[in-house]
Formats: structure tokens, sequence, C-alpha cells
């Protein structure tokens, strides 16, 4: 293909620098005297005062950018399968996907596995079978996937050898043209290869025939195989890949999963290299360095500015040992041995960094030698126009290119002007939740929640704010839900008070009402209707019944009153008298006698009156009158 028309490369006027030197963080010039009240013939060593390092960036003005979601270090919590044509995929913690992984060409697996026999230890002319992975290093590293024993040339036997191995072999079948002859006379050390196509015939010690098998069609074995990636929790962005043998039915004369292949001390960076001629089975592609694939153009395209980044990263060199150091936008969150550190930008463009008090964030030892990978270029000088794009640097065997579109998306700092017009609406946008109020509003803001209510306790050593979410579909907070809407709440929530998440705690209610129909309507129809008037489902007419769940929110009192009033909109009914009116579990007529059921605050009424459900609320008519 000669020409290429897309989207191949992102653009700018920018420049990456990498390896320029910092500087070396210096020795303490400075000390605090020594306690006067110590002990004078033994002085305590004198203290070093904190050293300033706080050095500039020779380039400027930093590039800032939204960082992308980029793939990390895959994670599977069981073995993923693999399929006969295509791929799978293995994602990091984030969801990202971080490899896949094929198999690689299974019509031609056969020839690198094999078959071996022994004697049984038992019956001295029956044998037993193995079929074995021959991986690259030779027969000697062998893996057994599967072993039959005590196996029979007698074809009157139980475990005769076809019988046994046709049934349950997942690799090898023996043909039915195969006639039995004598029992074999000792067997080789070494593995009888399969073939692609056609049979193998499996030869005693002295060379004499004794069994004939064929490969099980290979395009069926690739399922019976699956990835295991696991984690180095020392190096994070480091883990072990491993090719299990794992059938759904299970390993005949094995316990499965059987290590196939492993690979260890991998990164994304490496692993596809790894994986290039040293695996027969499989083959893998990484997506180091990359974006999420379930990202759209637009999410790639369309940004916030505001959550812009530095794009610098250090390398500090101590005693021997390299750490790399990120940047934050403050401290705040940063613990003691944290290597972060933050860029301070003036207004001139020049960047100067800032390391942590070692409370805040780890201030580097003295000696450190520092070297900055960085970039530079911003705002909208990087919006290359038009047809200005004529030589690809990143490949020689690109000729020529052009871009027919102009480059979009870089983005001016603010103005001093314009922080003055747009910091006092910036106070506007509340980001920290004050009131039960606020708590409850930044919990609704979930599409998933339907209501929420916040209430404020002391428990004993600090204050505790209780949320009671309701989801969308009612019933109770999922794990899934419960840690999404803990992480939103964290953001907002003010020092010093912690947050409980709780499911609605659900008031069941009982009640009996004595119903009289009009003479000229069926008592079955008049009771179908108030079941459907007063359940929690829809009505045939599309409005909700009155104890539909949207109905009743946190605290609602349950009013006798209203339960009148619905029923008696329903055709036939003459007149309503409850005979029992109160939470379930409950005997007492106070809640019939007041007229009404007073709720907590992070409760809820309910009345499912489901004969699976007895315990969700019950409601019980007796009917009299009608036809």
């Amino acid at each position: 293909m000669s020409v290429v028309l897309g989207n191949v490369v992102l653009a700018d006027q920018g420049l990456s620098f990498t390896g320029v030197t910092l500087g070396t963080v210096p020795q303490p010039e400075l000390y605090a005297p020594p306690n006067a009240a110590g002990n004078r013939c033994n002085p305590s060593a004198p203290t070093a005062l904190p050293v300033r390092y706080w050095p500039l960036v020779p380039d400027n003005p930093i590039t800032q950018a939204v960082p992308l979601a980029i793939a990390a270090a895959p994670v599977t919590p069981g073995i993923v399968p693999l399929v006969t044509a295509g791929y799978v995929s293995l994602v990091d913690g984030s969801g990202n996907t971080a490899l896949t992984v094929a198999a690689d060409e299974p019509w031609a697996w056969p020839q690198y596995f094999g078959v071996t026999a022994n004697a049984n230890s038992v019956h001295a002319s029956n044998f037993d079978l193995h079929v074995v992975y021959i991986p690259p290093a030779g027969p000697a590293a062998a893996v057994t996937l599967e072993t039959f024993t005590d196996l029979s040339l007698t074809k009157t036997d139980s475990n005769y050898a076809a019988t046994q191995i046709n049934t349950y072999s997942k690799f090898i079948q023996v043909p039915s043209s195969f006639s039995p002859g004598g029992a074999p006379n000792g067997f080789p050390s070494t593995p009888t290869k399969l073939t692609n196509t056609g049979t193998v015939q499996l030869l005693d010690a002295h060379g004499a025939p004794y069994l004939t098998v064929q490969a099980v069609n290979p395009l069926s074995w690739p399922p019976n195989f699956g990835i295991l990636a696991q984690g180095d929790l020392q190096q994070p962005d480091s883990f072990n890949l491993l090719l299990v043998y794992n059938p759904s039915s299970g390993g005949v004369g094995v316990e499965a999963p059987v290590v196939v292949e492993q690979f260890d001390d991998l990164t994304l960076a490496t692993v596809a290299q790894t994986f290039d001629g040293a695996s027969l089975l499989i083959s893998v592609a990484s997506f180091a360095g990359q974006p999420s694939l379930s990202l759209s153009v637009y999410d790639l395209m369309n940004y916030d500015a505001t959550q812009a980044a530095p794009s610098i990263t250090l390398a500090g060199s101590y005693d021997g040992n390299t750490t790399t150091w990120t940047p934050l936008p403050d401290l705040l969150e940063s613990g003691p041995s944290d290597a972060n550190f933050v860029v301070e930008v003036e207004s001139s463009g020049s960047a100067r960094l800032r390391f942590g008090d070692n409370t805040n964030g780890k201030f580097p030892d003295s000696d450190t030698i520092f070297t900055a990978s960085y970039r530079i270029g911003n705002g909208t000088q990087g919006n290359v126009g038009a047809e200005s794009l004529t030589y690809f640097a990143g490949d020689p065997r690109i000729q020529a290119c052009t871009n027919p579109l102009p480059a979009s998306g870089g983005v001016d700092p603010e103005t001093n002007d314009q922080i003055c017009r747009r910091a006092p609406q910036a106070y506007l946008t509340q980001e920290r939740a004050v009131t039960m109020v606020d708590y409850e509003n930044v919990t609704e803001s979930n599409p998933q929640v339907k209501q929420a209510v916040a209430t404020l306790r002391w428990t004993g050593s600090w204050y505790t704010v209780f949320i009671a979410a309701e989801p969308e579909n009612a019933g109770n907070l999922t794990p899934a839900l419960a840690k999404t809407l803990t992480k939103t709440v964290n953001r907002y929530r003010l020092a010093g008070q912690d947050i409980q998440l709780e499911s609605p705690q659900y008031v069941p209610l009982e009640i009996t009402l004595i119903v009289c129909v009009d003479p000229e309507y069926f008592q079955a129809d008049v009771k179908q209707a108030l079941l459907q008037a007063l359940g929690s489902g829809t009505q045939p007419n599309g409005q909700p019944g009155y104890f539909a769940p949207d109905n009743f929110a946190f605290g609602q009192t349950a009013y006798l009153s209203r339960i009148y009033f619905a029923a008696r909109q329903v055709a036939g009914v003459t007149s309503v008298r409850a005979k029992i009116f109160q939470p379930q579990g409950v005997a007492t007529q106070s809640y019939l006698n007041q007229g009404e059921i007073p709720l907590g605050p992070l409760q809820i009424a309910r009345m499912d009156n489901d004969p699976s459900y007895p315990n969700h609320g019950q409601l019980t008519l007796v009917m009299q009158g009608g036809k």
C-alpha cells in the first residue's frame, strides 16, 4: 500500500529532552546547636538543618498535558481460556487492555506434543501411557498433560487401551482400524512425537509396534489451555505469565491446572520480544504505553484542561540506586517516603522543582544526582496548520506525508486578566461537602443512586457521616457500587470526618383492610384492582402502585389516611376500614389508633406483598359484599 489516509500521528511543535542534569543535592552547611541541657562531656551529634535544593529546569515552557490512562501490568483473577481463532485480552487493575494472547497456528500444534509409555508397576503385561508437551528446551523438559494407567491390549478388558484413550483423551485417539498385537517388550525413554496429519505407531524398546494413535482435531485444543498473569508486589510493573493446561472437564491422570510454559520478570515493554520464538503455542501483543482501547476518538480529543499535569519525570541516583520521582499538583497526600515533587511555574514560563519535607513527601538525600526527562511546548502554537507536515521522521520507509486538517487541542495558559475575571466564578463551584445536604447531593450525583440521606454522628473519637443510599432499582448496595460511592464521596468530605456507606433500612408493613364492595361489582375484580392500586408495581393504566419504591423516601411517614384515599379510588369500593396497621413483627394497636407509622431518617417503608418474600411486607384484603 503506497498511500495511507487517516489519523496516523499526533503532531505539535514541542521538543522532548532526556537525561538533562539538574545538579546534585548539596551537603548541609548549617547545624542546630547542641542541647544545652545535655551531657557536656559526651555531647550529642549536631542536627543538620535542611538544605535548600530548588532546581531550575533549563528549558521552558514545560508542557502541561492531560494524562491518559496507560495500560499497566495485567491482572487475571482467574485463568483466561484461549480461543481457537482470534485472541483473548488481559486487562490491568483499571480495566485497560494490557495484553492480547492468541493461539499461534493451532492446526500445527500436534508436532510439539508426543507420547511416552512405561510398564505398569502392578501388572507387568500392561503399560502406562502419557501425553506430553515438548517445549523448545527439548524432551528432557517435557510436561505431562494426560496419564492413562494400567492399559491393556486385550479388547475384552475394561481397561482396553483404545477404549480408555478414545473416551477420555483430549489429544489423541486410536483409529478404528487398529488391531492389537502382542504385549510391548520395554519402552523407549524419549517421547514419540505426534504429527499434524496421519497416524503414529508407538514402538517398544525393540522397535516392534504395539499401538497406533493419531492427533485429535488440533483446532479443539486451545480452549483447554489458559493464560494466568502473576503480579509482583516488589516490582508493580513486572509480572509472570503462565500458559496452563486447564480443561473444563478436569485432567486425565493429572491434577489440573498444569503449567505448560512460564515466563518470569516480564514487563509490557519486553513481553512481546520474550515470546517471539520462546513459545511454540501462543503469541503475545503488548499495549505498553498505549491508552485504553475503550476510549473513543471523542474521549481522546476532548478533555478538561484543568486536569493537565507537567510532562516531566526525574531519575534520582544515590548510593548506587536509582529512584523515579513523579510530579503531583501538591504534596498534601504524600507520605514521608513518597518520591514526589511539585513543578512551580513562574509567570515568565520558567519552572522550579519543589520537594517534600520528609513529612509530606520525601526530601532527597544529600549527594543525590538528578537527571530530568521532560517535554517543552504549550498552547495554540502547537496546533500546526493544514498541509504543513511533509516529512515523517518515525519511519524512513515513508517518503512523504501530509496533514489535510489542522491540529487542535492546544490551549494557551490563562492570562492575568483571565484569572482575575474567572477566579470569582470558580469559587461558585462547590468542591467540598459541608452540610448533610451536600453529602446527599454528592452521593445522588451517581446515576445508579435514586436517593440518599446523610446524618452526622459522634462515634467516640471523631464525627462520622452515615450515608444511606438507595440504588436506582431499590434493594441493597452492591459491593461494587459501595466502593464507587466511597471513592466519590471521599473527594468531597471534610478533613476530620469519616464516612460510612449503608444500605437503606427497609421497614416492611403489615396491613389488613376490610373492604365493602358495591353490589353491582364482582368481588374478585375489585380485589384484583385493589391489589394493583396498593401494590409496588405498575397498574394497567401505567401509573405506579401506591407502595411503589419511587413513592416513598427516607424517613417518610406512612399515613393510613392516604391508603384509604388510594383504596377509595378503585371502582366498586364503598368503604374501607383497617384492622391491622403496623410494622411487620410488631403486634400493637398504637399505630392504628394514631393513623400513621413514623420512620427513622435512614428508613424506607416497604410493602411488596410478594408471597416469595413474605418478610417484605404483607397486605391482606378482607372482602365483603359485591357479587
